[in-house]
């Protein structure tokens, strides 16, 4: 994740209307968000793998993905140091946003991965 930087538009770094204001770029921002896109894409893919190769059909297949998804959220939140507000716009937006985008990509690999393991 790039590190927070100084420029263009401010925050209050403790909430406060205080003169402590940290300054945000919004390239790292941007940066930010595609580096929690990828982290997200690539926990789909191993959930798919691993919901396709131990056989899980019907609803317990479809709740894998939130369980991986609240592990990518436990990644975002270390490589953060819990300090989320820090590297993101809102904590909304860097623990939920993106969450359906890798849906898809969950779904073909869990369907292509069970095809592989239970089928052929």
């Amino acid at each position: 994740m790039a590190p927070p930087a100084k420029a263009l538009f401010s925050r209050n770094s403790n909430g406060s209307d205080t003169d402590d204001k940290e300054f945000l770029i919004p390239e790292h921002m941007q940066n930010n968000a595609r580096v929690v896109h990828w982290i997200r894409q690539y926990v789909s893919i191993v959930a798919g793998c691993v919901a396709g190769v131990l056989g899980l059909t019907n609803v317990v297949g479809f709740l894998v993905y939130p369980l991986f998804q609240l592990l990518a959220i436990l990644i975002i939140l270390s490589k953060t140091n819990s300090n989320v507000d820090k590297y993101f716009m809102s904590t909304a937006n860097a623990a939920f946003g993106g969450f359906f985008d890798g849906a898809m990509t969950y779904l073909l690999f869990w369907t292509f991965v069970y095809d592989i393991a239970h089928l052929f």
